[in-house]
């Protein structure tokens, strides 16, 4: 089973371009996969939805998918980026899905794979 490991704007994604990042996982992958976060994005999330924003309400659909979803929540004492550089690496069988382009290339360099946001309606393997 593929773990795959979602960041902050990833999972912003469904309420800011109304992307079902979830199906299209499941569709992309095409396999079991047990779907993860880090707790320091959790943090993040929570600190984004403070504000009166659309980006602080996309942060409170994802709070909320995160819990309807059934997305682990893995604790971490390190910002977030850095969490999910260090867990990808030390672990195996990890997909991350991230719209970062600095962290993707620190990724790719590990030989990670990534799924990021290709559009407003899709996700795609970089």
């Amino acid at each position: 089973m593929k773990t795959v490991l979602l960041d902050t704007n990833f999972l912003l994604l469904p309420g800011m371009d109304g992307i079902d990042i979830f199906s299209e996982l499941e569709k992309l992958v095409g396999e079991q996969i047990e779907l993860a976060t880090l707790s320091s994005v959790v943090s993040e999330l929570r600190k984004i939805g403070q504000s009166r924003s659309k980006r602080g309400t996309a942060a409170n659909v994802a709070l909320a998918l995160i819990g309807k979803k059934n997305v682990k929540s893995i604790e971490t004492a390190l910002p977030a980026d850095e969490s999910i550089l260090r867990h990808a690496l030390d672990h195996e069988n990890v997909i991350v899905c991230t719209n970062d382009r600095e962290l993707k290339q620190k990724l790719k360099r590990g030989n990670v794979r990534v799924i990021t946001p290709k559009g407003k309606n899709y996700l795609a393997f970089v």
